[in-house]
C-alpha cells in the first residue's frame, strides 16, 4: 500500500507500492546483487564460517493473454491461431453506479472524514455525493487527503490533490436542472510517525458554492472488501459497450487463463493511469501513471490452474485498448504513460 512521508513543510510524500527497498531479498523472495555483495563479504570476514546454500530464486511465468467474460470464445479461437493475443477487458461499470453494493451512505449536513462514518472506514476510498443548483459554476472544497475526482452527473470534471483549498470551474448547465455533485476521496495511506500519525482521511472542512456550504450529503464507503468485489463481479451492472468516452472511475474485468502449475509473474499497467488491482479478490496493489513502479508482483499462491478473475478500478482514465499482460520480470524505472 501507499504510505506516507512527513516534512516539515507538512505536505505528503507518497511511497509506491514496491516494497524492496533495496533489501538482500526483493518482493517475490528472490536473491538480488546485494545479497551476494553480503554473502562475499561475510566470507571474506569470517572465513571459517559455514554459510548455507545460495537459495534457488522462484520460477517466472509470462502469462501472455487476458480474456474478457464476454469475448471467452472468441479468445480461445485466436489463441490457436497466433501464439501471443491481447483480448480488452470489455465489461466495466462506472463507480459511481455501484453505490447500492456499498454499506448503507451515512448522512450528514457537512463532509465527514471516513473514520466518522456508521461503517467506521480505516482505508478506500468515499464518495460524497449530494445536489447541486445549475446557477453554481464554481465550488470551493476544503482539504482533501489525500486525492480525489469531481464528479458532475457521474462524469468526471476535474481532480483534486494537496492539502490546500482549491476552487473548481464546472461546465455549465445545458438544461438548467439541478445536478448531483459527486466527489470520490482516495486514502493513500497513513503516516507512522510525526505530528500527522493521527490524521483524518477524506474531505477535512466544508465544500462551498457562492461562499455558502454545501449540505444534505450522503457518504458512500468503497473499502472494496471481498464480500463488495464478489457482490459486484456477480451483479448484472457491467456493460459490455467499450466507452465512447472517459467514463471516469471505474471498474474493469476480465479472466486470466492458466493451464497447468500457477507460477510467480508481473502484472505490468503501462497506459493505466492510477487505481488498485484485485486477483482472485486479493489486493495485489496500487498503481499510478507517475511511476517509476510500472508493475505489480502477483505471487502463484493466489493464482489458480483454470480462470483467474481480474478486476481493475481505475480512478482517472482506463488503457484505451482495455487490456493488461502479465511479464516475467519487474519493471520499476519507467512511468506507465498513457495507451
Amino acid at each position: 500500500a501507499h504510505t506516507h512521508a512527513h516534512t516539515h513543510a507538512h505536505t505528503h510524500a507518497h511511497t509506491h507500492a514496491h516494497t524492496d527497498y533495496n533489501a538482500p531479498l526483493n518482493e517475490a523472495g528472490d536473491i538480488t546483487p546485494k545479497y551476494l555483495m553480503l554473502r562475499a563479504l561475510l566470507e571474506k570476514k569470517f572465513p571459517g564460517m559455514q554459510l548455507p546454500p545460495v537459495p534457488h530464486n522462484s520460477p517466472k511465468m509470462e502469462y501472455v493473454f487476458i480474456i474478457s467474460p464476454c469475448n471467452l470464445q472468441l479468445a480461445i479461437l485466436k489463441l490457436l491461431i497466433v501464439l501471443k493475443c491481447e483480448v480488452s477487458l470489455a465489461l466495466y461499470v462506472k463507480l459511481a453506479d455501484v453505490t447500492q453494493y456499498t454499506h448503507k451512505p451515512h448522512q450528514s449536513d457537512s463532509p465527514l472524514p471516513m473514520e466518522y462514518l456508521d461503517s467506521g472506514q480505516s482505508f478506500g476510498f468515499i464518495l460524497y455525493r449530494t445536489k447541486l443548483s445549475s446557477k453554481h459554476q464554481f465550488i470551493t472544497v476544503g482539504e482533501v487527503r489525500d486525492f480525489g475526482m469531481v464528479m458532475l452527473d457521474k462524469s468526471p470534471v476535474q481532480q483534486l490533490a494537496g492539502l490546500a483549498e482549491q476552487t473548481l470551474y464546472l461546465p455549465k448547465s445545458v438544461d438548467g436542472k439541478e445536478r448531483v455533485l459527486d466527489l470520490l476521496i482516495e486514502n493513500m495511506g497513513r503516516m507512522n510517525f510525526d505530528a500527522l500519525i493521527n490524521e483524518r482521511k477524506g474531505i477535512l472542512g466544508d465544500v462551498k458554492a457562492s461562499n455558502a456550504a454545501l449540505k444534505n450529503w450522503l457518504m458512500y464507503s468503497f473499502d472494496f472488501t471481498q464480500a463488495f468485489l464478489d457482490t459486484v463481479d456477480s451483479g448484472a451492472l457491467w456493460l459490455r459497450t467499450p466507452p465512447t468516452s472517459d467514463p471516469g472511475p471505474a471498474l474493469y474485468k476480465g479472466n486470466l487463463v492458466i493451464s497447468g502449475k500457477p507460477q510467480d509473474t508481473f502484472m505490468d499497467m503501462e497506459g493505466w493511469s492510477k487505481g488498485v488491482v484485485f486477483i482472485n479478490g486479493v489486493n495485489i496493489g496500487r498503481y499510478w501513471s507517475i511511476g517509476p513502479q510500472r508493475t505489480l508482483y502477483v505471487p502463484a499462491p493466489i493464482l489458480k490452474s483454470g480462470l483467474n478473475r481480474v478486476i481493475i478500478f481505475e480512478m482517472l482514465q482506463s488503457k484505451r485498448s482495455q487490456t493488461v499482460s502479465f511479464v516475467g520480470a519487474a519493471v520499476l524505472d519507467k512511468p506507465t504513460l498513457f495507451g
